[in-house]
């Protein structure tokens, strides 16, 4: 049997987006992330996207990766360039 660590008060406070329909919410969100990786509280855990060039550049997809040193609860950012679709939801 496994057993979850509950989701810590810090966790409860992130917003998730079932559906991104722009690379501009992607970058916005993004942003977020990286301020909340810098911090004590989170680490980057992935992604395919740390440099500005993305921007200019486009891939089949982009994503990025947090995890709470707290909890360990991890959350993920993608966004199909193709598709022009994604998210930001907690988990892989």
């Amino acid at each position: 049997m496994i057993l979850f660590k509950k989701t810590c008060d810090m966790c409860k406070t992130i917003k998730t987006v079932k559906s991104l329909k722009t690379t501009e919410e992607f970058f916005d969100i993004l942003e977020e992330l990286k301020k909340l990786s810098e911090s004590d509280d989170y680490e980057y855990v992935g992604g395919n996207n740390p440099a500005d060039t993305i921007r200019y550049w486009s891939q089949d997809g982009l994503w990025y990766r947090i995890r709470c040193k707290n909890c360990g609860a991890i959350y993920t950012l993608w966004y199909d360039v193709l598709k022009g679709k994604g998210y930001f939801k907690k988990g892989k």
